[in-house]
C-alpha cells in the first residue's frame, strides 16, 4: 500500500528496496573510499522508517538527489558534492525530509526526536545502518556505490 504524504512523500507498511539484481549490479561497480568524484554516477539504496512506517523521499534535483525510487543518486556536479562531501548530510540538505543525528521529520508528519513516543507507546531513537551494520557516522557517512543505507527512528 502506498499513500501520498504532503503530495510527494510515499509511505508504506513494508520496507522499500531496490531490485536485488540492480543492487548487485551496482555493487559490482565498486566505489572508492573517498566517495563519488565529478562525472561519476553512483547509487545507494536508501530505506527510511519512522515508528514502523517506511517512507520514500520524493524526487528532487541536484548532484546528490532522488528520483523517488528508493535510491540516493550520487553524481556530483560540483566539488562541494564530490569525494568526502558526498554524504548523507548533503543528501538531506536538499530533501523535504529533515533528518539530524537525533531527529527526523517527514513532510506533513510530526517531528520525532530521540525519546519521542511512537504510536505503539514505545520511545524511539535514531538508528543508522550501512550494509546491515550500525553506523556511528550517521549523516556524515560518505555514500558508496551499491551501499544499502537504513535510517530508522524507532525502539
Amino acid at each position: 500500500m502506498h499513500r501520498s504524504v504532503s503530495g510527494n512523500t510515499r509511505r508504506t507498511g513494508a520496507v522499500v528496496t531496490a531490485s536485488a539484481a540492480g543492487a548487485l549490479a551496482l555493487a559490482a561497480c565498486g566505489g572508492g573510499a573517498s566517495g563519488a568524484q565529478l562525472n561519476e554516477h553512483w547509487h545507494a539504496q536508501l530505506t527510511m522508517s519512522v515508528c514502523g512506517e517506511t517512507y520514500v523521499e520524493p524526487p528532487f534535483e541536484g548532484g546528490i538527489h532522488s528520483h523517488g525510487d528508493g535510491l540516493a543518486h550520487i553524481h556530483p556536479h560540483a566539488a562541494s558534492e564530490a569525494g568526502k562531501n558526498a554524504t548523507m548530510r548533503r543528501f538531506f540538505e536538499h530533501t523535504r525530509i529533515k533528518a539530524t543525528a537525533t531527529s527526523i521529520q517527514i513532510p506533513g508528519e510530526r517531528a520525532y526526536q530521540d525519546g519521542s513516543l511512537c504510536s505503539n507507546g514505545q520511545r524511539g531513537t535514531m538508528h543508522f545502518t550501512v550494509n546491515g551494520q550500525a553506523s556511528a557516522k550517521g549523516l556524515d557517512y560518505v555514500m558508496k556505490d551499491g551501499d544499502k543505507i537504513g535510517i530508522t527512528f524507532g525502539p
